[in-house]
């Protein structure tokens, strides 16, 4: 969405995935308090995804560490290696509070217990301040299992039309139980499998996903516990995003369930559109090659980056849908 954002508008953008007080978007201290910050670019729209807590470490872990140049294709992992990982891989390993809500830090915090000789209750009143730093610091955070709304939300009150958001939805994306490029490590350039993480019941437990699967072991508490800046993160994120609609339809006058039924209604559309395609234009893209890899985890020798894609292999086929978007009526792909 950020590359194609900067495609057709030039904006300046940051987009690789790295902690986000990594971005040179330090926050500058207000005189009297020090946890109140002025941004030091006032002109800067500041967004990103939060996603569950358990299914992204599951998916990080599956991603980095359950891979296939390790474990084979579609492995079968014990739940007790599964527990094992998370409380010890470095890509989901739980700090104080959480580890997936560190990459929004926008200001310093608090990292160890020992550093700072912090009892738990003292580490438990900062991150639940810093969640709500988090908050009020960006200007949207899009829930990642509610793309939709979000995406109409943020078109909204960024004055997006439907079709620049279009493409987010369709493009050819990066998801388990398909083929991506490697761009790190002994594999990059290369094909590889991205396996599809397994949801036990037991795994189901461990996570605490609801209350009624909350086991009353310790190690299976562990991981709330250990996660819940996560969690807090998550469960504001959400409500932010319950209150932003509620405030652009309720106050503001836009039609937000009628925006996401419309955004409903395109997708649909460019999908037929897409079964039904013969066009040079988009063949050249969806052929019996692919796009970057094929089905067969094969790199397509043809493919060309700049060309097919925003960037690496980010929004590939772009151009087939943006053909399509061309071909239809101004009502149908705008607000």
């Amino acid at each position: 969405m950020v590359l194609n954002i900067d495609r057709k508008y030039k904006c300046s953008i940051q987009y690789k995935h790295r902690k986000a007080d990594n971005y040179g978007l330090k926050l500058l201290p207000d005189d009297k308090d020090s946890h109140n910050t002025a941004r030091r670019h006032p002109d800067s729209f500041l967004f990103g995804p939060v996603r569950h807590p358990a299914t992204r470490a599951l998916s990080a872990l599956y991603y980095f560490e359950f891979r296939e140049d390790k474990y084979g294709k579609n492995p079968v992992i014990e739940d007790d290696l599964v527990m094992s990982k998370l409380s010890s891989h470095s890509m989901v390993m739980p700090s104080p509070g959480a580890m997936g809500f560190t990459y929004w830090f926008l200001n310093p915090f608090l990292q160890t217990y020992s550093s700072h000789g912090l009892n738990e209750i003292s580490l438990i009143y900062e991150t639940y301040l810093q969640v709500q730093r988090i908050i009020q610091q960006y200007d949207f955070l899009y829930v990642y299992d509610r793309v939709e709304e979000s995406l109409v939300v943020f078109a909204t009150i960024t004055n997006l039309e439907l079709e620049d958001i279009i493409i987010t939805i369709l493009s050819k994306a990066k998801k388990s139980g398909s083929y991506e490029i490697r761009h790190w490590g002994s594999q990059k350039g290369k094909c590889f499998y991205m396996n599809s993480p397994n949801m036990t019941p037991r795994l189901q437990s461990y996570f605490a996903l609801t209350k009624k699967q909350r086991s009353s072991e310790v190690k299976e508490q562990q991981w709330l516990i250990q996660n819940y800046g996560d969690y807090l993160l998550y469960e504001s994120a959400n409500k932010s995003l319950d209150k932003t609609w509620d405030h652009l339809s309720q106050e503001l006058g836009f039609d937000m369930s009628g925006r996401l039924k419309k955004l409903k209604k395109l997708v649909h559309i460019m999908l037929q559109k897409l079964d039904e395609s013969n066009d040079e234009v988009c063949t050249s893209f969806w052929g019996p090659a692919g796009v970057g890899c094929n089905n067969d985890g094969e790199l397509n020798t043809s493919y060309n980056n700049t060309e097919s894609c925003f960037k690496e292999d980010y929004g590939c086929g772009y151009k087939c849908y943006e053909h399509i978007l061309d071909s239809l009526d101004d009502e149908i792909k705008m607000w």
